[in-house]
């Protein structure tokens, strides 16, 4: 018997570039949102240094300039984390988007391995029955030979 060959092998090897294609883009997104959440993460410590600076020197004595300035570093600090919400929401719409596409070509390609395994099983069963009558018919002729 021929050795197996899918019929949809060329559709299967497409499907597997989109997905190692959408596999990619995922991974873009990932990297550009990790990248923003270091960015956000560095301008809350920022926030947070300088709260711990207001209340370690207002613990004593400060000047007046001093707290003015305090305040106003607070102030743009808080607006610059403001200024990087709808960055963040680009980003997860844009990482949302790029799951969903992979999942989708995930599972396009999952349906044609599943249609591959199948035919693969049924062209090994015949070919493992067409094994066995070659075998029962060699074994009927050896039989047949010895009665003559």
């Amino acid at each position: 018997m021929k050795p197996f060959e899918f019929s949809l092998q060329s559709v299967r090897d497409l499907r597997e570039g989109e997905e190692s294609r959408a596999r990619e883009r995922y991974a873009r997104a990932m990297q550009e949102m990790k990248a923003f959440n270091l960015r956000r993460r560095k301008v809350e410590q920022e926030i947070e240094d300088n709260l711990q600076a207001t209340r370690k020197e207002s613990a004593g004595r400060m000047e007046s300039g001093r707290m003015a300035t305090l305040r106003a570093m607070h102030k743009a600090l808080k607006e610059q984390l403001e200024t990087l919400e709808p960055e963040e929401h680009r980003l997860r719409r844009c990482l949302d988007e790029k799951s969903k596409q992979l999942l989708a070509s995930r599972q396009k390609r999952e349906a044609l391995d599943k249609l591959y395994d199948k035919q693969k099983d049924a062209h090994d069963r015949e070919s493992a029955r067409l094994d066995q009558l070659a075998l029962d018919e060699m074994v009927t002729l050896r039989g047949t030979e010895r009665v003559f």
